[in-house]
């Protein structure tokens, strides 16, 4: 089964969209998170996702970390390059 995702209907108000939209980004989160065993890699995935969908002119390896509130890369690294 293939469940579309953040689809929201053209009826709604902004706000019912960013609600809509934030509720949907969480149920992703949730199911791209069951890949990940441990919770502290679960949380730096949704990080990671968070960072990529935040409004930044680039995206690079010392942004995205930024955005999630680490003094360094090396745990995105980790994250992106080694965990299994």
């Amino acid at each position: 089964m293939h469940a579309q995702l953040l689809v929201i209907s053209p009826t709604v108000t902004d706000r019912e969209h960013v609600d809509e939209w934030a509720d949907q980004l969480e149920d992703l989160l949730v199911d791209v998170g069951r890949v990940f065993p441990r919770a502290d890699l679960r949380r730096r995935a949704a990080a990671c996702v968070r960072g990529l969908l935040a409004p930044a002119a680039a995206q690079n390896r010392w942004q995205l970390p930024e955005h999630a509130g680490d003094a360094t890369p090396h745990g995105q690294q980790h994250l992106l390059n080694r965990v299994r």
